[in-house]
């Protein structure tokens, strides 16, 4: 079945093919896109998998009841410490766990005195230019 493409010399591999581009052929221009594409995507092998997915929703779930409940932020992190074994093989997939250390303490806890309410990066810097 003829075709209504044109039939030129590619400027990349120098053969005489139908274009795909006005510069280049079939061959040609499916391998700079491949390769500008990059990585293809394996289907067959997604990075969270099934068995992931059921521990990021019982984390989810856990998370939300203990929100209903009501609990305060310190005993979170007590449960969250408790079930730790258990969702190791999603933590990379828990974004707050690499934050979530150092944010324990609450400004708005009752037991926390003055000198331990934590400052953001401006205030920090503000003070130690006043100090020196």
């Amino acid at each position: 079945m003829p075709t209504n493409r044109r039939i030129a010399r590619c400027e990349e591999c120098g053969e005489t093919r139908e274009m795909a581009t006005k510069t280049e052929c079939f061959g040609c221009y499916r391998r700079r896109r491949r390769a500008e594409e990059g990585q293809p995507v394996d289907r067959h092998n997604p990075a969270i998998r099934r068995e992931h997915r059921h521990i990021l929703k019982a984390h989810a779930q856990l998370l939300l009841a203990l929100g209903e409940l009501g609990v305060s932020r310190n005993h979170v992190f007590e449960v969250l410490d408790v079930i730790e074994p258990y969702v190791a093989p999603v933590v990379e997939f828990l974004r707050a766990g690499e934050r979530e250390r150092q944010l324990r303490v609450h400004v708005h806890d009752d037991n926390m005195s003055r000198d331990e309410v934590p400052v953001n990066d401006e205030q920090r810097l503000e003070g130690e230019r006043g100090q020196s």
